[in-house]
């Protein structure tokens, strides 16, 4: 399934990271698609006027807000940064179950089991910490008294920054919420042309757009044609597949959305090192997890 290349900001468009005021927000800050007005200098600092024509939910508002901003936050002019080496490093506790991936949607949730997975939506599969410098590995070791194993990740999705991540987690939290509807309505007995029919009546354009300013910043795009598709057969193989089993409990899981899109665009993780995004909370991971994989609840 490929995804299509094509232009996605207007050339007066920008994309700008604003920070939330939302109370019990998934983050602290969300990317917009913002309409460039001017840009002056006021104090010796280079500012811009805005209108902001996207809201967190990724939908275009009616009547755009007017702001404006250093040039700092505008991330579309940040240049794209690559990542070596392409691993990262697994920290575990039970020596049973050395390398175990996480983050497995438990099917017998009956209670929006895809949105209850996972608080940051980055996954499900192996999670870990990026080094830059080895020799912080030993120090790390002993301060947390685990068994520590390297994961390779060659074709890992690099993300850029804080705000890169907080779009990676509003995309597919979205994402998730949205599917766990679709879910609701769908049995054993739905072809995958009725999902397709009945994700085609429900809009995803939003989806669209989220997933496009996370992809921005690797310049990349997607259409709505090929995000239907992998939505639809995300939710037929969630009907459909029981190939999935726990490794401690035997329940039936299933792998969260991002994995469907990350690896149908050619991703076999991510990876991360900013202080945000690669830490014990987050973290990199890599989707070629193991034979031991576990499902999960998210953290409140």
């Amino acid at each position: 399934m490929d995804a299509v290349s094509t232009h996605f900001l207007n050339y007066n468009e920008c994309l700008v990271y604003i920070k939330t005021s939302q109370p019990f927000a998934d983050v602290t800050g969300a990317t917009h698609i913002a309409r460039v007005i001017r840009s002056f200098i006021e104090d010796d600092r280079l500012l811009f006027e805005l209108q902001v024509l996207t809201d967190i939910d990724g939908d275009f508002v009616a009547i755009p807000e007017t702001i404006v901003i250093n040039g700092d936050v505008i991330v579309s002019n940040r240049s794209w940064r690559d990542m070596e080496p392409r691993l990262f490093y697994h920290f575990s506790e039970n020596i049973n179950y050395p390398v175990s991936g996480t983050r497995f949607v438990i099917k017998n949730n009956l209670n929006q089991p895809l949105e209850s997975t996972t608080r940051s939506g980055l996954g499900s599969g192996v999670y870990g910490i990026y080094l830059l410098n080895e020799s912080n590995l030993s120090s790390l070791v002993t301060e947390s008294n685990q068994l520590v194993y390297p994961i390779e990740c060659p074709d890992a999705y690099i993300v850029q920054d804080q705000e890169h991540g907080e779009s990676i987690t509003i995309a597919s939290l979205h994402t998730n919420r949205y599917l766990d509807r679709i879910i609701m309505g769908v049995s054993k007995e739905t072809t995958i042309d009725e999902i397709a029919s009945l994700i085609h009546m429900n809009s995803i354009t939003n989806l669209v757009t989220l997933w496009n300013i996370v992809l921005y910043r690797t310049q990349e795009y997607i259409s709505q044609t090929w995000l239907e598709d992998v939505l639809a057969s995300y939710v037929f193989k969630y009907i459909q597949d029981a190939s999935l089993v726990d490794s401690i409990n035997g329940e039936i899981i299933q792998e969260l959305p991002i994995n469907d899109i990350m690896s149908n665009l050619g991703y076999d993780g991510l990876l991360a090192d900013d202080a945000y995004n690669n830490g014990w909370d987050r973290g990199c991971v890599s989707y070629r997890y193991g034979s031991i994989i576990q499902g999960s609840n998210a953290r409140y």
